[in-house]
């Protein structure tokens, strides 16, 4: 694909951003603290394991990421970068809709992770069955990190315990039949439920409502079936 003067001249500016990033990560980043979490016993093994997590600042905007960059040096107006990252953005999109993954150099690589978007079973019934009639949709991009940037990150990141101990997470409120039957119930006045009201509804962190729900909606038999994809996935009564 030929590209046109303005694109090159993006490409030359993108370029030497993600390099001055990578070469002068020290000046964008202080010592972040961490927590050692103990892990939720989803298959009731008794076993106790414990992972550490990070303290996360705050969210990073794209206007906070653009002042930052501006205050260590960069030789380019915020104009300037801030076309860069929008023609960027635009092809990117454009690019992985077309099949590409989308590699940048020291930084990583892009690529689609596609889903069904049907409320059929994922499951092979039979070894005759080929899966006709399929929706599928796009329901996440993947970034798989370069090494060179994970070699930045594992060299330059210095990390710091806050606190002594393991955090634990408190005793779930409600046993899992329990948490199905205020599922239920809650359908019988809404037409369907998200990941976010079933977890606030159950007293849940977000990954063991997302763990419950595909338990729940998962089998021929099963209670809930869902609808849509990524964000924009509901749980309706079967």
């Amino acid at each position: 694909m030929k590209c046109t003067r303005k694109e090159r001249n993006a490409r030359d500016v993108f370029e030497f951003n993600v390099t001055y990033f990578t070469t002068n990560f020290n000046l964008y980043f202080f010592m972040p603290n961490y927590l050692l979490h103990e892990m939720p016993d989803m298959n009731h093994t008794g076993k106790k394991k414990v992972y550490p997590k990070l303290e996360t600042v705050s969210l990073l905007s794209e206007e906070q990421l653009l002042e930052k960059m501006l205050l260590h040096g960069c030789p380019f107006g915020k104009g300037t970068l801030l076309g860069v990252l929008t023609l960027f953005k635009e092809r990117l999109a454009e690019m992985l809709a077309e099949g590409y993954n989308v590699q940048l150099k020291d930084l990583g690589t892009f690529s689609l992770s596609l889903a069904f978007d049907d409320e059929k079973t994922d499951e092979i019934l039979d070894g005759e069955d080929r899966m006709t009639h399929r929706k599928v949709t796009v329901r996440d991009v993947n970034f798989r990190t370069d090494r060179n940037l994970l070699n930045t990150l594992q060299r330059e990141t210095k990390l710091y315990r806050k606190c002594e101990g393991v955090v634990r997470l408190h005793k779930k409120k409600y046993t899992l039949d329990e948490r199905l039957s205020r599922a239920l119930d809650y359908l019988e006045q809404h037409s369907y439920i998200t990941l976010k009201e079933y977890k606030h509804l159950n007293n849940l962190s977000a990954t063991c409502a997302s763990v419950e729900l595909k338990h729940f909606s998962t089998g021929p038999d099963s209670p809930l079936v869902t609808e849509g994809a990524a964000a924009h996935k509901k749980w309706k009564k079967r």
